[in-house]
């Protein structure tokens, strides 16, 4: 099936320019993302999930990022055809964006999204 792929990193600590100190937890981020998460499905009727990594962002010093980079945090995801349509999919997940900017911040978030072809295999039987 054609569907799209998305991914999107954001920082643990508002603004520039800023001593790095620990990566957040992502288990107080996850629980974070769960809350907005829910609040757009109220919203729209879509739930995003997700994949979420640590990652570190690495621009120059000068820009503000902190020696060795910045503790960030990798969103990752697709659109299952098996649970929304791609157009309100698409639209809740440009949502889910501002709101986790919001969420944690952040000044930017880039949002990348790119068509894919996936397979959702299924194994909807008893024993499996």
């Amino acid at each position: 099936m054609q569907t799209i792929r998305w991914s999107m990193t954001l920082g643990f600590l508002p603004g520039y320019g800023h001593e790095q100190g620990e990566p957040a937890d992502l288990d107080a981020v996850a629980q974070r993302y769960q809350r907005v998460a829910t609040q757009l499905q109220a919203d729209t009727g879509v739930y995003i999930s997700c994949v979420l990594q640590a990652s570190r962002v690495i621009y120059p010093e000068a820009g503000g990022c902190p020696a060795g980079g910045e503790h960030t945090f990798t969103l990752s995801g697709s659109c299952n055809l098996a649970f929304s349509e791609l157009a309100p999919y698409r639209a809740a997940l440009q949502q889910l964006a501002t709101r986790l900017k919001a969420e944690f911040r952040q000044i930017t978030v880039m949002l990348e999204v790119w068509p894919v072809e996936a397979d959702y295999i299924n194994s909807n039987f008893a024993g499996a």
